[in-house]
């Protein structure tokens, strides 16, 4: 699977806990591309973050080699 393929899977068909999934999609994301578009500390902001969430989103980026997603350049999409 290529980046923008895996970027725009929808989440409950990648490699997550039922935990995880359940939180993304109660905040409103459907893929992992759309997370990346917000700055990591939107992600933080919103009402159901938690760093258990947070932490394998980090891991799954750092097993696919995408981990300098989760913080883009200023002014630049991360896809």
């Amino acid at each position: 699977m290529d980046t923008l393929e895996l970027l725009n899977t929808p989440i409950p068909q990648l490699a997550f806990s039922e935990a995880f999934i359940r939180n993304s999609v109660k905040m409103g994301y459907e893929t992992i591309g759309e997370m990346l578009l917000k700055k990591p500390e939107v992600l933080q902001a919103h009402s159901l973050f938690n760093y258990t969430w947070f932490g394998e989103l980090g891991e799954f980026l750092l097993r696919h080699g995408l981990l300098q997603h989760l913080q883009p350049a200023t002014g630049k999409s991360p896809l």
